[in-house]
Parts: C-alpha cells; structure tokens; sequence
C-alpha cells in the first residue's frame, strides 16, 4: 500500500501576495482562499 505524501503548505509570501482575475474577490490569495482552504491548483493559461 502506498503511504499518501504530506501535505505542503504554501509559504506566507505567496498567499499575501496581491491577486488580480475575473470572478477572484479578495485583494490577497490569503483572503480569496479564506481560512478552510484544502486544495489549490494553479493554471497557468498561455495565449
């Protein structure tokens, strides 16, 4: 059986750092994320 990898947490400077998009809310990643957040994917859109 294979043994499930910890979780990693983002660094502090990473969720304080101010954040722009369609539909995102917060002013910060910290506070669109909120204090519950358990998964995060990041995409990157090229074109």
């Amino acid at each position: 059986m294979d043994t499930p990898a910890p979780p990693v947490r983002l660094p502090a400077a990473i969720l304080d750092r101010a954040i722009d998009g369609v539909g995102l809310g917060g002013p910060t990643l910290r506070e669109e994320l909120g204090a519950r957040a358990t998964h995060v994917v990041f995409l990157r859109h090229f074109g």
